[in-house]
């Protein structure tokens, strides 16, 4: 239900907050008085079309906000996003246009888009005026009202269908890859590849093995090199120099006595570790074994597999992985055909089995749209129309994400005529009937949080007028219904009403709006009645018409 309306220099409107507070509230005043851009502010939060030219002359910018408050079955039916509305239910649309920038939009105070703003006002706000479409004028929406006038019946086949078409869907894809892989396949290109790398009878880790092994090799015989050096650089003319540090040492050794006998003795200490660590590097060398054919061997094997490193990868898995691969291809290379064939009996078997539950949903649909035209047509009837004028026509059409139906509807407005299509028929005061008498059982359906009728009822009069009345009210049990209104008996049947004026204030004119207490009500009703001039008879009469709907 919107609470509140407000309103700022949209065309004549300059300032105004309407309370709209009622489940069915009337809008009246004079033909021209500004009710259409009450219409026009509600569209707008729908996220319809906004024009320029809507901005109060003088004016930079205009500003339409409502505020909602929905209950957790109206949240849930209405399918909003939970964090959309607050804990309390409230729920605020605002939207602006400007003339130097594009409009803005919010959502509970925060910016969205205009498409954000249009999935959740569209759903809230449905608004039919005379000679205009809505979603019940939309073929692709007659399947939807069927379907939900089938109830859980039909929920449960479109559910099993759905399950069964997107593995139908899933097995086409995987079918069309498998084509496409296929015709990328060359037999001749894959047993090349394939004996390429086997004929290296590459081993697994064989690779890293190898590279571990010469660098071990390589540092082996980076030691025997500097070993070679140092043993070259010890040998003197005679002897070599352990000879020579030795003979100095026992020279030496008489001289500790001195006062500086302890840096002495450090120092000779020192020769005599010096000469122990390369006795001990020696030792450990000669336990090294160093085959430099072995080195050689290795090194060749490398060379040889670099031609594959740089083909296939660059580590071992990575080139026996690639010819797992070449294998695997060339395995569905040679039993294509028997894949292929395989994969289409999948298909077609899903096919099947998608057309089997396309048509047990289509059956349930045909005797679903058998009660939802009683329906309609008990509703027309109601509202002197014929009780057998509206039915659903069924075409087949291929496998989709619907089944295989589409439905259209199809209305008979007077006996001994074809019926014609909906969209193409509903127009003029019969018209109005009609979309009411929709709108009562298909509302009910997927009800919106406000239904607004913008003159529905023109050139309906007499005892359609009171029918009509008499369905709107009860149309606004299921939604709050904001209903602009030239007649008398609509207006009578409203639980509240708001008067539209127009005024001249400071050289410009504005548009004022104020809620009608009882009195107020029953003048306008009377005015109706009898036109601008109120007499007790047609006040008398307005009360009359108004206990009517009581």
């Amino acid at each position: 239900m919107i609470k509140e309306l407000h309103i700022q220099n949209l065309a004549v409107i300059q300032d105004s907050t309407l309370d709209l507070d009622s489940p069915y509230l009337a809008l009246v005043g004079e033909t021209g008085a500004g009710k259409s851009l009450i219409v026009d502010s509600l569209s707008l939060l729908r996220g319809d079309k906004a024009e320029k030219a809507l901005i109060r002359d003088g004016e930079k910018e205009a500003t339409v906000a409502a505020l909602f408050t929905l209950s957790d079955a109206e949240r849930k039916s209405l399918s909003l996003p939970g964090d959309v509305v607050d804990d309390e239910g409230s729920l605020v649309l605002k939207r602006t246009i400007s003339l130097a920038a594009s409009g803005r939009c919010h959502v509970n105070g925060v910016p969205c888009s205009l498409k954000e703003l249009k999935d959740i006002g569209s759903r809230l706000v449905d608004i039919h005026s005379q000679g205009e479409n809505d979603a019940i004028l939309d073929d692709r929406m007659s399947l939807f009202y069927v379907d939900s006038y089938g109830g859980k019946e039909i929920a449960a086949l479109k559910n099993a269908y759905r399950d069964e078409y997107r593995l139908l869907l899933r097995k086409k894809d995987e079918y069309a890859d498998f084509l496409r892989e296929g015709k990328e396949l060359d037999e001749d290109y894959l047993r090349f590849q394939i004996a390429e790398i086997e004929k290296y009878g590459l081993k697994e880790d064989e690779i890293e093995s190898l590279e571990r092994e010469a660098k071990d090799l390589q540092e082996t015989a980076q030691l025997e090199e500097s070993f070679a050096r140092v043993g070259e650089t010890s040998r003197l003319q005679e002897g070599d120099i352990s000879d020579v540090v030795s003979a100095l040492l026992s020279a030496l050794r008489p001289l500790t006595k001195g006062p500086l006998s302890e840096e002495a003795c450090q120092a000779i200490d020192s020769g005599r570790s010096f000469l122990s660590a390369i006795a001990l590097l020696k030792e450990n060398y000669r336990l090294l074994d160093l085959d430099p054919a072995r080195l050689d061997s290795i090194n060749e094997r490398l060379f040889s597999l670099k031609g594959l490193q740089r083909k296939y990868g660059k580590t071992t898995a990575q080139i026996l992985d690639r010819l797992n691969d070449y294998k695997a291809k060339l395995n569905c290379v040679i039993d294509f055909q028997g894949e292929k064939e395989r994969r289409e009996d999948e298909i077609a078997k899903a096919k099947k089995q998608c057309l089997l539950l396309a048509e047990s949903l289509s059956q349930a649909r045909k005797t679903a749209a058998a009660s939802l035209s009683a329906a309609i047509g008990k509703e027309m009837g109601g509202l002197g129309l014929l009780r057998d004028g509206f039915e659903v026509r069924f075409t087949s059409t291929e496998l989709g994400p619907e089944g295989i139906d589409k439905a259209v509807f199809f209305i008979r407005l007077n006996k001994g005529l074809e019926a014609a299509e909906l969209k193409k028929a509903a127009s003029g005061g019969e018209g109005s009937r009609l979309m009411l008498a929709l709108k009562s059982v298909l509302n009910h359906l997927s009800p919106r949080d406000v239904i607004v009728l913008d003159e529905i009822d023109a050139g309906v009069s007499g005892k359609a007028a009171s029918l009509m009345a008499k369905k709107i009210r009860t149309l606004s049990k299921d939604s709050q219904v904001l209903v602009v209104s030239h007649l008398a008996q609509v207006v009578a049947s409203s639980k509240d009403a708001i008067q539209v004026t127009k005024k001249i204030k400071d050289g410009k004119t504005v548009v004022e709006a104020k809620r009608l207490d009882e009195e107020g009500r029953i003048d306008e009703i009377a005015r109706m009645i009898s036109g601008k001039e109120l007499t007790p008879a047609a006040k008398e009469q307005a009360r009359e018409l108004q206990k009517e709907y009581r």
